[in-house]
């Protein structure tokens, strides 16, 4: 019988403390659920906008939102909240505006752009790392 790999090697475990070891953990596995439960905050909010989708939302008033949906969302998933959240603008999920204060699930005009093109724009040569 073959013995199993661990996910992670004891001199790697050394270098964390126990806490961030888990954070790391459960943002890995959560991500999936969060950003959706994210997405949907940002396309709740704005569809209630008069006009719909009208302007952007500033990154608190997304985080109330997503914490109304359920008590796991409140009391679990409020830490988790912002590494996704920023993983999502820079993936290019969400749209900024010049200021990058505000986010939109659409673009709202010309000058609303992926945190990738404003940062191109900004800083031409500019290019995503893994960081």
């Amino acid at each position: 019988m073959q013995q199993q790999q661990p996910v992670i090697s004891f001199e790697q475990m050394q270098k964390y403390t126990f806490a961030e070891f888990i954070m790391d953990k459960t943002v890995e596995y959560l991500t999936p659920t969060i950003s959706c439960l994210i997405l949907q905050a940002t396309e709740d909010l704005q569809a209630r906008q008069n006009p719909p989708y009208s302007r952007g939302l500033f990154c608190p008033a997304i985080r109330q939102q997503f914490m109304t949906y359920s008590l796991s969302t409140k009391w679990l998933y409020g830490d988790v909240f912002e590494p996704v959240f920023t993983s999502l603008v820079k993936l290019g999920q969400l749209y900024v505006d010049k200021d990058y204060a505000r986010y939109s699930i659409r673009r709202l005009d010309s000058s609303w752009l992926t945190w990738n093109e404003m940062m191109e724009q900004k800083y031409p040569g500019y290019i995503l790392g893994a960081d």
